[in-house]
């Protein structure tokens, strides 16, 4: 049973991969990862379905198909509907699959942009009108040092990152622990979600998350994050939900006594 709060160890340990190794994962491995995906099904109503050989994946991209190298398997995760909801909930609930992967000590990439989603359906789900692809998860098993390219990439990305300072706005002059342990795990999800200027907004004990067209896979992968963080205090116990507003946020159940002794016990950069 896939348990989300022990995920949280391995946000910091996250981080895609494009080079995979020729050894496949055993058929254990895919056991687990199939079960934990049949559990995100449920709890998201969305559709996760595992493929092999990425070939096809590749004829729908539309730049890049030489990123990768030795990928086999991938999930395509799928709505009836390709909404800023669905798309939102794709980010949510598959990076708790990403995270889940790297428990597993195998690797994972996330594709969001780089496929055309009408010629991947087609491809894909050929025979399926009501599977709209939203977001793609390449996976395998992956050498524990990054190759020379992928770290180049990585760097390359880390440059494009905005500072603490500017991934939020607040109408609070003091800044809560809490609040900032979330944001430091919001900056290290991948996407573009951690790129774009004031991408939090902090009022009272709510931290409202700014979804830019296009980007909000990258959203709902942060918004995770930035949850299992928070709820790692133990003084903390936060929910995440998407308003009629289609706007995303993550509702803090602290109290300002608790949070105050909060805020001295930690220190201000931890991670």
């Amino acid at each position: 049973m896939l348990d989300k709060s022990k995920l949280t160890d391995y946000v910091p340990e996250f981080h895609s991969r494009r080079t995979f190794s020729p050894q496949l994962p055993s058929a254990q491995e895919l056991n687990l990862v199939q079960q934990a995906a049949s559990e995100l099904e449920k709890q998201s109503g969305l559709t996760f379905t595992r493929l092999e050989q990425p070939e096809l994946l590749f004829e729908s991209f539309k730049r890049g198909k030489g990123f990768f190298r030795c990928a086999h398997y991938y999930y395509v995760i799928s709505a009836k509907e390709d909404t800023p909801l669905t798309r939102i909930r794709a980010g949510y609930y598959g990076q708790q699959l990403a995270l889940y992967l790297t428990s597993l000590r195998l690797g994972c990439c996330w594709e969001i942009s780089r496929f055309d989603p009408q010629k991947l359906s087609d491809l894909v789900f050929p025979e399926s009108e009501e599977k709209k692809p939203l977001a793609v998860l390449l996976f395998g098993r992956v050498n524990p040092i990054r190759s020379l390219r992928e770290g180049t990439i990585h760097q390359m990305r880390k440059l494009h990152s905005k500072s603490f300072e500017k991934m939020f706005r607040s109408d609070r002059m003091d800044i809560p622990y809490w609040f900032h342990l979330g944001v430091e795990y919001f900056r290290k999800a991948p996407g573009n979600a951690n790129r774009y200027q004031e991408a939090i907004r902090l009022k009272d004990t709510t931290a409202t998350f700014v979804t830019e067209p296009g980007q909000e896979v990258s959203t709902g992968i942060g918004a995770l994050h930035f949850e299992l963080a928070v709820n790692s205090l133990p003084s903390c116990h936060g929910t995440f939900e998407i308003g009629e507003d289609q706007k995303v946020r993550f509702l803090n159940a602290i109290g300002e006594k608790e949070e105050s002794s909060v805020r001295k016990e930690g220190s201000h950069g931890a991670a």
